[in-house]
């Protein structure tokens, strides 16, 4: 059978075929590309978001990078070319130096900075639920809203597993380079920090001394070093039933270097 150009049907629907093909081959290829460049972009545009904010900082040393994103950028759930919300933190090592660092829900891809924000999401998801509401989103029956129902439904989340630490970067530690199974994990605060911390336990409910704790603010782990890292640090100073060291805390003992070392 013959169209009135002379092609026969066979030869049409070969040709569909083909072009099926291409495009099976063709599409996944384009989707692929518009993804690296949707992350490249975001990528370029929160380091351009950290430079912009440092020279800023140097004429309003009170500035907060998320404010200055959120009033010369728009709001942080609507910056990122995919959808992502954007997680900003900042402070000050002297009048004149800012130090600043922006997380990507869908971007960021470090295993600490990854699950820091997916634990920042679900305090935005929670915080203006009704008890009811909790509990379903948790999958609780009683209203124990804590530490160990909100690592409870990361853990789940996060595939029944945390991340694990990146051994390159433990072996810059000075007394924990033979460590392969430290894992990185949140812990709630009492007062709606979260903090991020590694130690050996894969669970959700966890063990809560530990060598290793997570500053956000500068995407910097620090290992607890005290008389000669046979000590832990007890996250569970930060809660959850007494609170007697807050994020704001442990950020300044950070500096005490006969106590904390940075990792890096």
């Amino acid at each position: 059978m013959k169209n009135n150009e002379g092609f026969t049907l066979t030869e049409i629907i070969v040709v569909l075929v083909i072009l099926a093909i291409l495009a099976a081959f063709a599409i996944p290829t384009m989707l692929g590309f518009v993804g690296n460049s949707q992350e490249s972009l975001c990528d370029t545009q929160r380091k351009e978001m950290v430079n912009l904010f440092k020279v800023n900082a140097r004429i309003h040393p009170e500035l907060e990078i998320a404010a200055f994103i959120e009033d010369n950028y728009g709001p942080m759930d609507g910056i990122c070319p995919s959808g992502g919300k954007y997680y900003g933190y900042s402070y000050y090592e002297d009048p004149q130096t800012a130090v600043a660092v922006v997380y990507c829900s869908v971007h960021t891809t470090s295993p600490d900075g990854k699950l820091f924000v997916k634990s920042k999401a679900l305090w935005d998801d929670i915080k203006n639920m009704t008890p009811a509401e909790k509990r379903a989103y948790l999958k609780i029956e009683d209203s124990n809203f804590s530490n160990d129902t909100y690592r409870a439904k990361i853990f789940r989340d996060n595939g029944n597993t945390w991340n694990a630490f990146p051994v390159d970067l433990i072996k810059k530690s000075r007394y924990l380079k033979d460590e392969t199974d430290y894992m990185i994990q949140p812990y709630f605060t009492l007062d709606g920090d979260v903090v991020m911390f590694a130690n050996s336990v894969n669970a959700a409910q966890g063990s809560w001394g530990t060598k290793l704790v997570f500053n956000h603010e500068e995407g910097t782990w620090y290992e607890y070093i005290d008389n000669n890292g046979r000590e832990n640090f007890g996250m569970a100073s930060m809660g959850p039933t007494t609170q007697t060291v807050t994020w704001a805390d442990l950020k300044s003992q950070f500096s005490d270097t006969s106590k904390w070392r940075a990792v890096q």
